[in-house]
């Protein structure tokens, strides 16, 4: 249980690290991603494990003011970045 709480908080800063390098805050991100801003917070912050469709919304957002990020699932079923 430790390590999933773990990887939902790395993926959470992952997505805070992504969002604040493409410029936006989190209610940007919500808005765009069509979510509520405490969403985005619980995301960010390792209490909520994403839906697929948010996370996709999320990656498409980032990545085109990021250059462009790859994202896979792992076993536990939360999305984190490829390191390929």
């Amino acid at each position: 249980m430790e390590d999933r709480r773990d990887r939902l908080r790395e993926l959470g800063e992952l997505l805070r690290r992504l969002r604040k390098d493409a410029g936006l805050t989190g209610k940007d991100l919500a808005q765009r991603a069509g979510v509520a801003q405490p969403t985005i917070s619980r995301m960010e912050t390792g209490r909520l494990l994403p839906t697929p469709e948010t996370v996709e919304r999320a990656r498409r957002l980032t990545s085109t003011r990021t250059g462009g990020v790859s994202w896979t699932r792992c076993c536990c079923g939360c999305v984190m970045r490829c390191p390929g």
